[in-house]
């Protein structure tokens, strides 16, 4: 086709749809006439699935720089592509800093196999089952993201160690405008489970740039057949992780585990009232009206999970002045350890264990952060996890710990 030719078709598409495919013709001037996934029954019409059409591009990657040849999927629905509310709410006003649609679209990239003709099928039903659960939901995507699949992302390959999702800005696609708003573009890239705990654990973002100079390349390009993580064997990445969480922190905010807590002596007893809506929320305003019991010491029991995660709490949120929550999964209960710098808490040093109902608050200064982080690290194997019972005592914070998988000691 030649360009006056492109330039009539793409001024005949919808502006939202005609935006797009500019963006993917100046990545692929060659492939005019590209594979293209469409609906049967279109959304908006009543149909199940959001993505009008997924474009299917062939990129031929490069080699010498460790990007192999590969599919690129790019969806087009998440955005807004017609303008004119059959989909989404035509805007009061629109321009290029709002966002178009859901201010999104998603591309994967997918190593091609040796011979392979055609473009595997799986990948168009992954996004569209995605973009079921955004439109579902009213969320979008940002760098960083993960999505514990838990499961291999081909069905044809149920073995594939490759079972979950981060989620990354496509770096050949950036962030366009249109008369409709702006979109990005934002790529789902598979990994496997090493990968995925080292974004919850550290960020995502840091674990997508370990990945691009190891197993993705620079283009993120996702394998099926790859049967291991670096994370599970190369020793400097997994050096790498530990480095960024003591550097950046962690972004894991808490996690449902089985956990209790005890009052080891009461200084003012109280009427217990409910406990909070969101244990994780971390605020006095809601509760100014609501009596509170300060304690002066406190037993925790953590499950196996949850003492493993203990040296993350402690070095990747409270030493960053970041909160850290235990949410009981058989009961209501709940314990958030909170630091210096935390904003908000109930917990200080001069009141360090303050319970709401069945929550407890756990302030720790920074000798006892680096305290019981020492101890922890004694009694746990190299990477910090608990296969034995332990009890911990901390006699100068008023401090005690129970780490087990003893059932009857959380109910």
């Amino acid at each position: 086709m030649s360009n006056s030719r492109q330039e009539k078709a793409a001024v005949s598409m919808p502006p939202g749809l005609s935006a797009i495919h500019t963006v993917c013709q100046r990545l692929y001037p060659s492939q005019t006439n590209p594979i293209q996934m469409t609906s049967k029954i279109k959304y908006w019409l009543g149909g199940p699935d959001p993505l009008d059409f997924i474009t299917i591009y062939l990129n031929a990657g490069t080699p010498a720089k460790n990007t192999p040849e590969h599919w690129h999927y790019i969806t087009c629905g998440l955005s807004d592509l017609y303008g004119d509310g059959r989909i989404h709410p035509i805007p009061d006003t629109m321009g290029l800093d709002a966002p178009s649609g859901l201010g999104m679209e998603m591309t994967f990239r997918l190593k091609r196999k040796a011979g392979q003709l055609a473009p595997p099928a799986w990948p168009g039903e992954l996004l569209q089952g995605l973009a079921r659960y955004l439109y579902a939901s009213g969320n979008s995507f940002v760098a960083g993201d993960h999505i514990a699949w838990n499961k291999s992302l081909d069905k044809a390959e149920p073995d594939s160690v490759v079972q979950h999702i981060l989620v990354a800005e496509d770096p050949q696609l950036r962030s366009i405008g249109s008369e409709l708003g702006r979109v990005v573009f934002m790529q789902l890239v598979g990994v496997c489970q090493e990968e995925l705990e080292a974004a919850q654990h550290w960020n995502g973002r840091g674990v997508l740039e370990l990945m691009r100079s190891t197993v993705s390349g620079p283009l993120w390009v996702t394998d099926m057949q790859r049967t291991s993580s670096p994370l599970a064997t190369d020793s400097r990445m997994i050096q790498s992780v530990r480095d960024g969480i003591t550097k950046d922190g962690s972004d894991l905010s808490g996690v449902s585990c089985r956990c209790r807590w005890k009052e080891v002596s009461h200084i003012r007893p109280t009427r217990r009232p409910a406990p909070p809506a969101s244990p994780l929320h971390i605020s006095t305003s809601e509760h100014d009206t609501v009596q509170m019991s300060h304690l002066a010491s406190a037993h925790l029991t953590l499950d196996f999970e949850a003492g493993s995660l203990l040296l993350l709490a402690l070095g990747g949120r409270l030493l960053h002045s970041r909160h850290f929550t235990f949410q009981s999964v058989l009961t209501d209960h709940a314990i958030t350890l909170v630091s210096e710098g935390v904003n908000g808490t109930l917990a200080q040093e001069a009141t360090p264990f303050v319970s709401i109902g069945p929550w407890l608050q756990v302030f720790l200064d920074g000798e006892a952060i680096r305290e019981i982080a020492d101890d922890i690290t004694q009694c746990s194997d190299a990477s910090g996890k608990f296969t034995v019972a332990r009890v911990f005592a901390w006699p100068r914070i008023k401090l005690s710990l129970t780490v087990s998988d003893e059932q009857s000691l959380f109910l």
